[in-house]
């Protein structure tokens, strides 16, 4: 493939170190995600599928929209759990990254460690976050693999709805986009990605309220905005539902430190 342009419109970079054995995270990120354990374990699987276990000092790639079954597991000895992250908004081509092309699940030796490290910059040396950037995007490319497009119609909704998640995005909409009825859409939509359109811009709605509780220190009230929730106690009422405790309560876990 001739790449005529690469993007990164956004990232996101943070770390944590806590006692979280057995936290569990069902999520589907908007963004492409690169996690390294740096300390214990993770036991992961993409959209229910294989199960992967990520050793410490390896780390694992998730698409944007997978769902992710994250399980934590805290180092025997310390009794803590470790990682760092990058998030990336990635485009080659106008296309998302993940979108053209598959990459391994979980990767270890070498190229975990340097990855890791290049992540590791990034949170150590802000003043070169650009180059850094750059690097670790260049490495992912490496590791990538052309991969057979989805059908059209499923790319552009799929598209269509991680572009515009922040905002109000009705079913009239979505079927607009794709030229057919309301009642020809829902069932397309049923059949391609195997939920409702309302379940399905409600997991990557609230995966994305879970990422901004994790990296940012934005109020309750502004992460309900920021995901397309008007009223902020409808927002903790489905997150939640989701996640099983409050969006503070689930900020409070992940950020524990000791």
């Amino acid at each position: 493939m001739k790449m005529e342009s690469l993007e990164i419109r956004n990232w996101s970079v943070s770390s944590m170190y806590c006692g979280c054995e057995g936290l569990t995270h069902v999520k589907s990120l908007s963004c492409l995600s690169i996690v390294q354990a740096t300390e214990g374990w993770y036991d992961l699987s993409l959209d229910g599928g294989q199960t992967y276990t990520v050793p410490s000092g390896c780390l694992f790639i998730a698409p944007a929209g997978s769902v992710q079954r994250i399980v934590h597991h805290n180092d025997s000895a310390s009794g803590k759990m470790g990682a760092r992250w990058i998030f990336l908004e990635f485009y080659v081509n106008g296309f998302r990254v993940d979108d053209l092309f598959s990459f391994p699940v979980c990767l270890t030796g070498k190229t975990a460690q340097r990855m890791g490290e290049r992540i590791g910059r990034l949170l150590n040396e802000p003043e070169n976050s650009r180059g850094n950037i750059a690097i670790l995007a260049g490495e992912l490319l490496e590791l990538g693999e052309k991969k057979t497009r989805e059908a059209p119609q499923k790319e552009r909704i799929k598209k269509y709805i991680l572009d515009r998640f922040s905002r109000g995005i009705s079913p009239e909409e979505l079927a607009s986009e794709i030229n057919c009825s309301n009642a020809t859409f829902y069932r397309f939509f049923k059949k391609e990605f195997g939920c409702t359109p309302s379940a399905y811009l409600n997991d990557i709605r609230l995966s994305h309220a879970a990422l901004l509780l994790e990296t940012t220190d934005e109020k309750i009230s502004a992460v309900a905005e920021l995901c397309g929730y008007e009223n902020q106690y409808y927002f903790i009422k489905l997150f939640k539902r989701k996640f099983g405790i409050p969006p503070h309560a689930y900020r409070c876990a992940l950020k524990m430190k000791g």
